[in-house]
């Protein structure tokens, strides 16, 4: 159970952009060839570009990063298949505050009969609700002391538009697929492709001294008319992951939990 619920919860994380780069993925990426040149990229800007045309992926991640950040808030749903369970993780976010973002999210599948596991960011604390642990109370962390155990800033990790941010050198090209259809609404479709040792650099992470295995992963996005990703597939580490990104701007409801439902599990950061 302790097994399924870590590996859940890492690649939930590393379901944002920055932190795909800090595990390996089996999935070799296309290699970078010549493509339309940066001139006409630059030119035909990344959402006017043709289908097929490699577009400027520094306007593409500050555009979607701003057009996130202007909606404020956002609601997340993210499918996970890892070694024959699915995971599901559910949640809500407010990115007002760039230095106290707050989440709310719920994952299940990761221990089956476990229930969920609940998770609250507010401000500089992180309050989770473990199956079968703690009497059912929320244990309260310190950011910092997860901070420090993890070697990860957690709030960035968890807000998608700063993860984008960040992530930007990581990003090796960015290609315009076409317009499609999800869900009836009309998206556009763009793949990506991340330099994992820029982004285990980004993110924090000591890469392998020998790496094996793609050293580049390709994952997609799908983008609506106001910029903001709505859509994200890839597969991390033989796990695949679609997550889906939508309401935003909707008023959220993060509150931290009531001081009788809290307790400390001292350890627990760095176990």
């Amino acid at each position: 159970m302790k097994i399924r619920i870590r590996k859940a919860a890492v690649v939930a994380a590393l379901a944002l952009p920055l932190a795909l780069g800090a595990c390996s993925s089996g999935t070799d990426a296309a290699p970078t060839g010549a493509g339309t040149s940066a001139t006409t990229a630059a030119e035909s800007g990344p959402f006017n570009a043709a289908a097929g045309q490699e577009v400027d992926k520094d306007a593409f991640m500050d555009q979607t990063h701003a057009a996130m950040m202007d909606a404020k808030t956002y609601a997340m749903t993210m499918t996970m298949a890892m070694g024959g369970q699915n995971v599901t993780i559910k949640g809500v976010g407010d990115m007002s505050d760039e230095k106290n973002l707050k989440v709310r999210m719920s994952m299940e599948g990761a221990a089956q009969g476990m229930g969920a596991l609940n998770m609250l960011l507010i401000g500089q604390k992180m309050y989770m609700q473990l199956p079968g642990q703690a009497g059912g109370k929320y244990v309260e962390m310190p950011l910092e002391q997860l901070t420090q155990a993890g070697g990860q800033d957690i709030q960035k990790l968890l807000n998608p538009a700063e993860s984008l941010r960040m992530s930007k050198d990581a990003v090796q090209k960015v290609t315009y697929v076409g317009e499609e259809d999800v869900s009836g609404e009309k998206l556009r479709h763009y793949t990506m492709v991340l330099d994992l040792a820029k982004a285990n650099q980004a993110a924090g992470v000591t890469a392998a001294p020998t790496p094996t295995g793609a050293q580049t992963v390709p994952y997609d996005v799908w983008v609506d008319g106001d910029k903001r990703i709505r859509k994200l597939d890839m597969t991390v580490e033989g796990t695949k992951v679609a997550m889906t990104l939508d309401k935003y701007g909707e008023p959220v409801d993060i509150v931290a939990p009531p001081s009788a439902s809290i307790t400390t599990m001292p350890g627990l950061p760095t176990g």
